[in-house]
């Protein structure tokens, strides 16, 4: 797993930054995030940076009950964390393209993936605020993690629960669609390594997209499970009775009866 022996510390963005950009957790905590320094001189200048989820809080209610807990608040983050594996693995045998990066797990703690920007805080039941910053947490994060060494990077991987985007100087698009009913499942080491389209796994089509050509064409980098049609997102009506594991030998079927129970309990 994602769990290794290089060093990881949390850096919080300090609270001057915080004060000045209203970069604020739910609960009025300074916002922060884990970092691992990269390991190798020639991934001195890459960073892989990623973004925590957790789904959100959709109002008042749910908010606060959130901003007592580790998505909403900094008040309990630990000095070291560092649940994820796929491309978040330390390990070059399951991550050989990112394992060395310089590394950044930024605190998800605003309840809105990242997106809030609510001037005003409300103020709760115990008269305590609760701030709705995303986009701020973000910024300060960000620039927190310039002063690591971010503003002297040459290339940078952002990665969300494997959805994942290059910037600065890598263009192009691809994707990487699962036939099986696994959440996340970039995040897992079995299935990073393990789930297969056309025989090529999730690590192979994320690195051979990331060192492709800056103006290579998308088609190479689309990998599409079988029951979709490729000329289109719809689905035959022959697969449509397929179960999402079916077409798939690759698919893990511990883990796809797992997430349906969490996601229905009425599953079997």
């Amino acid at each position: 797993m994602g769990r290794g022996t290089r060093p990881t510390s949390f850096h919080s963005v300090g609270p001057s930054r915080a004060l000045a950009l209203g970069a604020y957790c739910l609960d009025g905590t300074v916002p922060g995030f884990w970092y691992q320094a990269a390991n190798s001189a020639a991934t001195a200048r890459s960073w892989l940076i990623f973004l925590d989820g957790g789904a959100w809080c959709y109002d008042q209610h749910s908010c606060e009950s959130r901003a007592r807990g580790f998505k909403g608040s900094t008040s309990s983050a630990p000095k070291s964390f560092w649940p994820y594996a796929g491309p978040m693995d330390e390990n070059d045998a399951v991550n050989p393209g990112f394992a060395s990066f310089h590394r950044l797990h930024l605190h998800y703690c605003d309840g809105a993936s990242f997106a809030g920007d609510r001037a005003t805080p409300i103020t709760m039941a115990d008269g305590k605020l609760l701030y709705l910053r995303g986009r701020r947490v973000f910024a300060a994060q960000i620039a927190a993690a310039l002063e690591l060494g971010l503003r002297d990077a040459d290339e940078v991987l952002f990665t969300a629960d494997l959805r994942a985007a290059g910037v600065l100087e890598r263009r192009g698009c691809g994707a990487f669609i699962t036939s099986c009913n696994e959440h996340v499942a970039g995040l897992s080491t079995k299935a990073f390594i393990g789930y297969r389209i056309g025989g090529t796994t999730m690590q192979q089509a994320l690195w051979a997209w990331w060192t492709a050509d800056a103006d290579a064409p998308a088609a190479p980098h689309v990998h599409l499970p079988c029951h979709l049609v490729r000329n289109g997102s719809a689905l035959s009506k022959s697969s449509r009775k397929l179960g999402h594991n079916s077409c798939n030998p690759s698919c893990d079927t511990y883990h796809a009866v797992r997430r349906m129970r969490q996601e229905c309990p009425c599953a079997p």
